[in-house]
């Protein structure tokens, strides 16, 4: 018995031994293949990750950047302008030219045309001085850019626009649908609907009638059904044409999952694909069906319901997109925000912007906001807090109350909102422009408006535009020079002859441009947009005040 313990004590130190030289063997091992440890493996793996994640574009104090999933910032604001991501690039806008950004927020595609958009199969519209082509992932063109306007390709196809008449042509750039067109659509389910005359048909991917035209107004496929017009009613056909659902609607949208949004008597509801109605109509607006989820309005509010009609996340959004892999868009207490689909708010606008002096931050600039209880009315305007000098502080907040307009009150059958983005917030300099919209009930459309803040942080001064140039300088010569070359070169269609420079020209600040601006039908048309002329410092150099703002911005780090 004594003799089986002795045994087993050495058994035992033995096999402490055994794994003593083993993990020291392993340890030698590893020591001498240091540089072979699987580091940057590990590494690359959660790259590829991060890459993988979903990123979805946000506003914040006039400025774009992306969150992830969760809501947390993962590219700071920093653009002009931001889309989602389209096969793992972005675009977005600096200095008012759009390039293309991967998800570590690097720009792999500078920041050169005046317009673009998603990347879709592999290519991407781009424009430049009124001409567009595609651009491939690299940035390469893939298409020169040599036709008035293109659509996004679909099934292998885009429709391009030349002299006054649509086509198609395929990923090389070649034309295999000479331009007759009026109209064009996408390419869906093999057909793209065209028009010639003022009738829509569709045609296949030869240029071919499928289905011979006979309709007012024609829309693309979309889940094997598509929108027909005839007589300001709407309906619905299948790719062979045949009318399955009769145009008996006064607005329709596409069907997605299986359901389609009707405006019934003035009412929206849901109809399946025989056109009965599944969901009654019972809303003054509604959305088309994403993930499980539509955007409905109440007539004062929007919410979601699910597939059964259920108001899932109760009306509360002045504003609300469909959902987008699992969060939407919306707007929430009037900041722009995203929800997950069980309507837990992940992400909102923080509307607050820290000053930023020559020497440090001055203090912050927070948003208040103005209702009117008896109209329709919102106004958001900036205030100053946490300044050490309250006196100036007391002084700049009258200043930037009183020149957001916050005396109006509004008025009856009047919708009104008011915000601001802040342009310029570098050495003591803000620029701050307002932004309101204005609808008059059974106008045809609503009204846009802007006017700006130019203010010196440090000592309250506002800023003409006068005041940002030497005083013997002919500002307004040379500034308009440069608008009327920039009119000609643009060829913008001017209601009338350009009078130039006033006395109380509207402007506002960047980091590098100095932006003139003027309102809505001022020279140009409504749909036009505002007409704005970005000067760069540089070209304006030798007039600019050494003493004044601009100055103080050049200089600036």
């Amino acid at each position: 018995m004594k003799w089986g313990v002795e045994v087993g004590k050495r058994a035992i130190v033995l096999l402490i031994l055994i794994i003593f030289l083993i993990f020291s063997a392993f340890e030698a091992y590893l020591l001498r293949n240091a540089d072979k440890r699987p580091e940057v493996e590990i590494e690359q793996r959660v790259e590829v990750q991060e890459i993988q994640e979903d990123y979805y574009a946000i506003r914040d104090n006039g400025r774009y950047g992306y969150i992830n999933r969760a809501g947390l910032v993962v590219i700071k604001p920093q653009f002009e302008d931001a889309y989602n991501f389209s096969e793992n690039l972005a675009r977005v806008a600096r200095y008012h030219k759009y390039g293309f950004i991967d998800k570590t927020g690097t720009t792999v595609i500078e920041q050169v045309f005046n317009d673009a958009g998603d990347f879709s199969e592999g290519l991407a519209m781009v424009g430049i001085d009124n001409k567009y082509g595609f651009i491939d992932s690299s940035g390469k063109q893939a298409v020169p850019l040599q036709y008035e306007s293109v659509s996004a390709f679909s099934e292998g196809l885009a429709g391009v626009y030349i002299q006054g008449r649509w086509g198609y042509i395929n990923n090389k750039g070649e034309v295999v649908i000479q331009p007759k067109y009026d109209n064009a659509g996408f390419f869906k389910d093999g057909l793209a609907p065209v028009s010639e005359k003022g009738i829509y048909g569709y045609i296949n991917k030869k240029g071919q009638y499928e289905i011979k035209p006979g309709f007012d107004y024609a829309y693309s496929f979309a889940d094997g059904l598509a929108q027909i017009g005839m007589d300001n009613k709407y309906g619905f056909i299948d790719t062979k044409g045949t009318v399955v659902i009769q145009p008996t609607f006064e607005s329709t949208q596409d069907f997605s999952e299986g359901m389609a949004a009707v405006l019934q008597n003035d009412k929206w509801g849901y109809i399946n694909k025989e056109g009965s109605f599944v969901i009654s109509p019972d809303f003054e607006n509604a959305d088309s069906f994403s993930e499980g989820r539509a955007a409905v309005n109440d007539g004062n509010n929007w919410g979601y319901i699910d597939i059964k009609g259920n108001m899932v996340i109760k009306p509360q959004y002045s504003y609300a997109e469909g959902f987008y892999k699992g969060l939407a868009s919306v707007r929430y207490e009037d900041a722009l925000s995203y929800i997950d689909r069980s309507g837990k708010l992940i992400w909102y606008e923080v509307e607050v912007t820290e000053i930023q002096g020559s020497d440090g931050v001055l203090g912050r600039l927070i948003k208040l906001k103005l209702k009117n209880d008896q109209y329709d009315l919102l106004i958001k305007y900036p205030q100053a807090v946490d300044m050490n000098n309250k006196e100036l502080q007391n002084k700049i907040n009258m200043l930037l109350k009183s020149q957001s307009g916050t005396e109006y009150k509004g008025q009856k059958d009047e919708f009104y909102r008011q915000d601001y983005d802040v342009m310029l917030n570098k050495a003591g300099i803000m620029s701050i422009l307002n932004n309101s919209y204005l609808y008059m009930k059974g106008a045809a459309h609503g009204m846009s408006m802007r006017s700006s803040i130019n203010i010196d942080m440090t000592d309250g001064r506002l800023y003409t535009l006068k005041d940002l140039f030497k005083p013997s300088a002919d500002y307004k010569t040379k500034l308009n020079t440069i608008i009327k070359k920039k009119l000609l070169e643009d060829n913008t269609p001017l209601l009338r002859e350009f009078e130039g420079i006033k006395d109380n020209q509207e402007y506002y600040l960047t980091d590098k441009e100095l932006v003139v601006y003027y309102q809505l039908y001022d020279y140009t048309p409504y749909a036009y947009g505002f007409l704005e002329f970005y000067i760069p410092y540089e070209s304006i150099s030798d007039m600019i005040d050494k003493q004044g703002p601009i100055a103080r911005i050049m200089e600036s780090k």
